[in-house]
């Protein structure tokens, strides 16, 4: 087969400029995202993996997180956790009961962008919001997704209370409006609400219970009022994978990549028998090839001359683009249906092939030491009492060179070489302390940072259905799209129907996955290698 006849497979769309519609939107977006997750920290508990958003209050005034309850329910103290992999204790200094957020110290010498009150007056126009939200397994350095939401109508009016568009968020996160103030927090879900909507509680009323923050005035700052932006209509493009003698729920989206009839799809989705149902036709599908790295498959059809996919520069993306989607199912749906309701999301970040977590750390071996990263070098700053390396020669200060022969210059590069050897097991540490360059020779020791979960609870209801496949992937794009497991395989469209990639993996109901063009083209590469035509 000459390899030339794909070219056009991967064809990269010139167009520069956003339709009208939402232009304004998304280049205020664009703007307020890194202004915003400026503003934003992440918060956990010691003995629990989870970690929720939290921001500062006023020019010195405390940290406002979500509440979370500990392990056992004991008193064990929150944790706030650096970009850097780095993490501190911190003080507990109100925590209300009938509230869902905890008040925290704010560290000495923490540098964050503060967080200024809405003024209540200016709420009830608002129909935008921003939440920020933090991955369930958060990358060293990874910033929050600042998700862009949108008022949601209650059947019955409640005071200080109102709805954003987005369901089951977790209780105690903050909602800002555009300019960046703090309007609200999360409520808990109920029951009755389904999961359909997020409903918030003003945060002129979590004032009256908190005495610690009825200093802080409000900003008078009104935000910029915008149109809904109207997304185009579903992509000509796109169409469902059908498993024959299974629920339509079990399907999978599919993007044509070749006119003659073949289809880029997610993998681990399709079963031995397959339905493409397009534009209210149905064709009969053969799985030709599938590619393990990525999750993807082709899948070919014939019948027709099929409209083909354009591909967009994923290099382009910043922080705040906005994205659509238009799913073809709904979760109880008999039959394929084009969803009148139009999903919204935005670029958070460029994910690498084997990204390291925050929680790497819990599960690894161990030096006996805490390092912390200063530009470029990692120092020793703290020395676990009894450990090996109390006990070796070891200072405060000393700053780590290598590893055996290996270079360590950061806080990755020590995880990635920690997780693969074993407790006991003996390594040459060398460092440098002024002028001297010295070598340790300790064995390592088990990690003490976070423990394990004991467990996931499902109280809440579920409003994204998540792929089962859900990584590793080589470099993938993620976003806060809204999408469930039928959702993969489509494109990740912009306002004028542009694709930056292939949805591989739908994970919470504010975090998806997204295989950007050249990570495509070479699955298409390895994948038509097995094809015979």
């Amino acid at each position: 087969m000459n390899f030339s006849t794909l070219t056009f497979i991967l064809c990269f769309s010139t167009l520069s400029t956003l339709g009208t519609l939402g232009a304004d939107l998304q280049s205020h977006t664009q703007t307020f995202t890194p202004l915003i997750q400026q503003q934003v920290l992440m918060v956990g508990r010691l003995g629990l993996t989870e970690t929720r958003p939290a921001v500062a209050l006023g020019e010195k005034g405390p940290l406002l997180a979500p509440k979370i309850t500990s392990v056992d329910g004991t008193e064990t103290p929150y944790i706030l956790y650096h970009r850097n992999g780095t993490r501190e204790t911190l003080e507990i200094l109100a925590e209300p009961k009938q509230r869902p957020v905890v008040l925290l110290k704010r560290p000495a010498g923490l540098e964050v962008a503060q967080t200024d009150l809405a003024d209540p007056e200016t709420i009830a126009k608002s129909q935008w919001f921003y939440h920020p939200t933090l991955s369930p397994s958060p990358v060293i350095g990874e910033p929050a997704a600042i998700v862009l939401d949108s008022k949601h109508p209650l059947e019955k009016e409640e005071n200080n209370i109102f709805a954003v568009k987005i369901g089951s968020l977790k209780a105690g996160s903050p909602i800002l409006d555009l300019q960046g103030h703090l309007v609200a927090i999360t409520l808990p879900s109920r029951t009755q609400d389904k999961g359909k909507f997020s409903r918030a509680l003003l945060f002129s009323r979590l004032v009256e219970d908190l005495e610690e923050l009825q200093k802080i005035e409000p900003s008078p700052k009104a935000p910029p009022h915008f149109p809904t932006p109207q997304a185009p209509p579903l992509h000509p493009a796109v169409g469902l994978i059908i498993n024959d003698t299974k629920q339509i729920t079990y399907s999978v989206g599919g993007t044509i990549i070749r006119e003659d009839g073949l289809i880029l799809t997610k993998a681990s989705e399709l079963g031995p028998e397959l339905t493409f149902q397009f534009q209210d036709q149905e064709y009969p599908a053969v799985l030709l090839a599938t590619d393990s790295a990525t999750d993807l498959a082709i899948v070919g059809v014939t019948g027709r001359k099929f409209p083909v996919i354009t591909w967009s520069d994923h290099t382009t993306l910043k922080p705040g683009t906005l994205f659509h989607h238009r799913s073809l199912l709904s979760q109880n749906a008999p039959e394929m249906e084009e969803m009148n309701d139009t999903h919204f999301g935005t670029f958070n970040t460029k994910l690498p092939e084997h990204p390291m977590t925050i929680h790497h750390a819990s599960r690894i071996t161990s030096l006996g030491l805490v390092p912390e990263q200063l530009q470029n070098d990692l120092i020793i700053s703290a020395i676990r009492a009894e450990s090996p390396a109390s006990k070796t020669g070891l200072r405060l200060g000393d700053r780590i060179l290598k590893l055996n022969d290996q270079t360590i210059s950061n806080r990755p590069s020590l995880l990635r070489f920690l997780e693969k050897k074993e407790v006991a097991q003996e390594v040459k540490l060398t460092v440098s302390r002024q002028d001297e360059t010295l070598s340790f020779t300790l064995p390592l020791t088990s990690a003490s940072l976070t423990p394990e979960t004991t467990g996931i609870t499902l109280n809440e209801p579920q409003t994204c259905v998540p792929s089962v496949v859900r990584g590793p992937f080589p470099l993938t794009i993620a976003h806060t799209l809204s999408l469930n497991s039928w959702d993969c395989g489509a494109p990740l469209l912009d306002l004028q129907n542009r694709a930056y990639g292939i949805h591989i993996a739908a994970i919470t109901n504010t975090r998806s996955l997204t295989l950007p063009p050249p990570v495509i083209k070479d699955a298409i590469k390895r994948m038509m290698t097995s094809i015979a035509f």
